[in-house]
């Protein structure tokens, strides 16, 4: 009986030896398993980490550009607003120069017709002082001509002989005179008829100048014209701007949504710290999610299922992560 059971000790020893052997079979396979999956891992990390740098680069590259563009179209609007005030400043000067210039010929042409008003009032005055001197002439020779009647029947009395020379001499001299004031009153209305001569000329010039205003007129109209214009060309670059500020401000939204995935890949996802080399190191689960040790220990305490994913683990699943520093 004693020997049955040292058979059966041996037998179990065989088998128990046997089953030590297996059982180091599967743990070497589970090793390598286990370093696979660490090599997975990490290549999974190297990867991340490389995307994670190309994302930065061209992030970067993305915000520089954008500025540049921003300072480009803000260098333009400067320079335009500044040509926009030069040329208002301009037309500006223009306008008031030729409203100083409309100012004075339109006091010219005030005065020029008072003076012509007045040349004619003068005018007036001296041709009715010309009828009168006519009519009065005319009276006088309606008198010599009574007189030479009354000579003609008196002739051949030599008293009326006498008092008629005496007569005749008188009508000399007053002929005399009366030429003298009629040469006069020709020589002003010459005169007057020169000046009237200049006044028309005056008057044509004042009517050219009246179409040189209405030509400044026009010229004012599309000044104005230009001044819409140019106004109109700012509030459409104003809104060129505001459209290029909003679209910077979405680029500036999707760069800040991707630093904060960046951040939030480079920190655990339970408690939102990042990694460290003590109790929050960097470990995965089977699922391949990664977790701080610390808090990922304790939730599967609470709970043994995946923090993400929900799917069934353990603490025994829990595998260190290395990362090249």
């Amino acid at each position: 009986m004693r020997q049955q059971l040292l058979d059966d000790l041996k037998g179990q020893k065989e088998h128990h030896s046997q089953e030590v052997k297996e059982f180091r079979k599967e743990m070497k396979i589970n090793d390598i398993k286990c370093h696979q999956l660490t090599n997975e891992v990490f290549d999974v990390r190297k990867n991340f980490i490389q995307m994670r740098e190309q994302l930065l680069n061209d992030q970067k590259s993305q915000e520089e550009r954008h500025l540049q563009e921003v300072k480009e179209l803000r260098l333009e609007l400067e320079s335009k607003d500044n040509n926009l005030k030069d040329a208002e400043e301009h037309h500006l000067r223009e306008v008031t120069e030729l409203r100083k210039e409309l100012k004075i010929n339109v006091n010219m042409c005030q005065q020029l017709t008072n003076e012509v008003f007045e040349m004619q009032k003068s005018l007036e005055s001296h041709l009715l002082e010309i009828n009168e001197k006519h009519k009065e002439l005319e009276s006088k020779d309606s008198l010599c001509q009574l007189l030479e009647l009354k000579l003609s029947q008196v002739r051949e009395n030599p008293e009326f002989l006498q008092m008629r020379q005496q007569l005749l001499d008188e009508l000399e001299g007053q002929e005399e005179l009366h030429l003298v004031e009629v040469n006069k009153l020709r020589k002003e209305l010459e005169a007057k008829d020169t000046i009237c001569h200049q006044l028309e000329h005056e008057v044509f010039a004042v009517q050219e100048n009246a179409e040189f205003i209405q030509m400044r007129e026009q010229l004012m109209d599309n000044l104005k014209d230009q001044e819409e214009r140019h106004l109109r060309e700012i509030s459409d670059l104003r809104k060129v701007q505001e459209d290029k500020d909003k679209l910077c401000l979405e680029k500036d939204q999707e760069a800040a949504q991707l630093r904060d995935r960046l951040n939030f890949n480079m920190s655990c996802p339970i408690c939102m710290e990042p990694w460290n080399s003590s109790e929050h190191r960097m470990v995965a689960l089977l699922c391949g999610h990664i977790f701080g040790e610390s808090c990922v220990r304790e939730c599967l305490e609470r709970n043994p299922n995946c923090p993400t994913c929900r799917a069934q683990a353990s603490t025994n699943d829990i595998r260190k992560l290395f990362t090249r520093s």
